[in-house]
């Protein structure tokens, strides 16, 4: 069955032209819009009621504002990414318009945990900057601790605002002293206060944000109740704070550094990383590779670029399959396509996790799937890292075919579902509750998350088969090649599978809904790119996750 290309930017204007710009007052109009939008929510598949939502918000009409934010309460199957599509939408589209009054009875509607990106959206937005008191005031109400979780994470967008008021510091000091016990909600707030004096690292040595980074350095590090996972997030946020290497969990350290003036030789070199891929390396507890198995990684790496791909110490011998490195090197035996290097990388890396850690292996093609070994946060051992590792040298790539000349491995490139899937694994299991508002999500689940991809996202959980538009091209989004068809019926990726050119944000939905996984789990998220991965894309979900985004060598697999 044909499926559609990505659109030109060229044939988004177009489309959007006949739905933007229309008067509010041509009731003619707005009921031919109002009656297309209702059209498009009766479509088989998410990518075209998502459009039909965006095409419907393009018209600036406060009317279609009212009747998305009603239909949030009831949205369709999937109801949660429903929900955080409509929230992105409306505020992108209504942002300085919406009535503040309807946007506060949006919120005291909805304040489940899955709303939390829904205030996070309303509360972020500018004119919000000059009202900081009453987010200050949501997110010290007794709502639910997610949707305050929320509120906290708009005022860290307006932190800037009032970079040098000391009550705003009070008030965090006041956070710190008034910590709940529950361990979720204590991690929602030492790790809320951390990511406000990340915001303030010029002056973090200065008053009153000195005395509150050293109040948080205690609360953190020497308090027995604070969660591990605070522990390493609020580790992390130091380390960038303070420009330094993580110095671990021992609050000396960390005081040190706070007293340190900012010419002075360091006294101490922290520690060790417990981890390391492809260069980077970092400290955490819960690890999950995100790797990318798509065809193009049958890809072949020229053997004049191997040594771009990372340390070698020249020829070695056959490697026993499964067996654990014990040097920090690659098998260039082993490698001869992207996915090669890619399990190699895996190998060495899995030779760096530390006892006590947990890891896992997340494959994505056209769909996202752990390995068999590791279908939890594995605890590490001998016998688990030989178990994946077999796993993986098992997995052998399919014959060419005419659109696949390098070979077949597990089809388009489900980045989004690999990401997924990532945020939802814990260490009893995939969690199918909102994977950035869950309880168990935010203990057991993952605090540290490597990508590794040699293309642009081309396909998401929510492959449909619909009608097709005038508009809709036909092609491969592996090979970016068109087709002609005369097919009325195509399958279709979701929003999240696409290029949205429509408001010059490259992968507008996935960037966003990243963001939105990462919203209060504040996972570490590296990439890297192989090949002619988009490295502009990767450094965009990089930066979200504040970690590291490198390129192998944009030549590989090529002669």
């Amino acid at each position: 069955m044909p499926r559609p290309f990505p659109l030109s930017s060229a044939c988004l204007g177009i489309v959007c032209c006949l739905t933007s710009g229309l008067l509010a007052q041509d009731d003619g109009a707005f009921r031919a819009e109002r009656a297309k939008y209702q059209g498009y929510l009766q479509r088989e598949s998410l990518r075209k009621r998502t459009d039909g939502r965006c095409y419907f918000a393009d018209t600036k009409d406060l009317r279609a504002f009212d009747i998305l934010v009603k239909s949030y309460a009831k949205p369709e199957e999937p109801r949660d990414h429903n929900k955080y599509l409509i929230a992105t939408i409306t505020m992108d589209a209504f942002a300085e318009s919406a009535p503040d009054e309807t946007l506060a009875k949006w919120r005291k509607r909805q304040k489940k945990p899955v709303d939390a990106w829904m205030w996070y959206e309303t509360l972020r937005i500018d004119r919000m900057r000059k009202r900081r008191d009453e987010i200050i005031e949501l997110a010290s109400s007794k709502n639910n601790a997610y949707v305050r979780a929320g509120a906290r994470a708009a005022l860290i967008d307006h932190v800037d605002s009032y970079s040098m008021e000391p009550d705003f510091a009070a008030w965090l000091s006041i956070q710190l002293d008034e910590l709940p016990k529950k361990p979720v909600e204590r991690a929602l707030v030492l790790e809320f206060v951390g990511e406000a004096l990340l915001e303030k690292k010029g002056i973090i040595r200065k008053d009153p944000w000195k005395e509150l980074c050293r109040k948080l350095i205690k609360t953190t590090f020497d308090v027995p109740e604070t969660p591990r996972r605070s522990k390493v997030v609020i580790a992390r946020y130091l380390a960038e704070t303070f420009d330094v290497q993580n110095l671990g969990f021992e609050s000396v350290h960390w005081n040190v550094e706070l007293d340190r003036t900012p010419n002075a030789k360091r006294r101490n070199s922290g520690t060790t990383s417990s981890v390391g891929f492809a260069g980077i390396r970092t400290k955490g507890d819960h690890i999950v590779f995100v790797i990318d198995a798509s065809d193009s990684m049958c890809k072949p790496v020229s053997n004049l670029k191997k040594v771009d791909l990372g340390p070698t110490t020249g020829d070695k011998p056959e490697v026993e399959e499964g067996v654990v490195p014990t040097a920090d090197d690659l098998d260039w035996n082993r490698i001869r396509t992207r996915f090669d290097a890619a399990r190699e990388f895996l190998r060495v890396a899995m030779g760096t996790l530390k006892a006590g850690t947990k890891f896992s292996v997340v494959l994505f093609g056209d769909e996202a799937i752990p390995l068999a070994a590791t279908k939890t946060l594995t605890k590490v051992s001998k016998k688990s890292v030989r178990k994946a590792l077999n796993e993986l040298y098992a997995i052998k790539t399919g014959a060419p075919t005419d659109t696949r000349p390098d070979g077949t491995l597990r089809g388009k490139t489900n980045f989004h579902g690999g990401l997924r899937l990532a945020y939802r694994m814990t260490k009893s299991g995939v969690t199918k509750k909102a994977e950035y508002a869950d309880d168990k999500s935010m203990i057991e689940g993952c605090d540290t998350i490597f990508i590794l991809s040699d293309g642009a996202p081309s396909t998401d959980d929510w492959y449909a088969l619909d009608d097709r538009e005038p508009h809709d091209n036909i092609g491969d989004p592996e090979s970016k090649k068109n087709k002609d068809s005369d097919a009325k019926r195509i399958w279709m990726d979701g929003p999240y599978g696409q290029a949205d050119d429509r408001v010059n944000q490259h992968y507008r939905f996935l960037v966003s809904d990243v963001k939105r996984m990462n919203l209060l789990r504040r996972c570490e998220i590296h990439c890297v790119a192989i090949g002619e991965a988009d490295a502009n894309f990767l450094g965009k979900i990089a930066k979200i996750g504040h970690g590291r985004s490198i390129r192998i060598d944009s030549r590989v697999g090529k002669k």
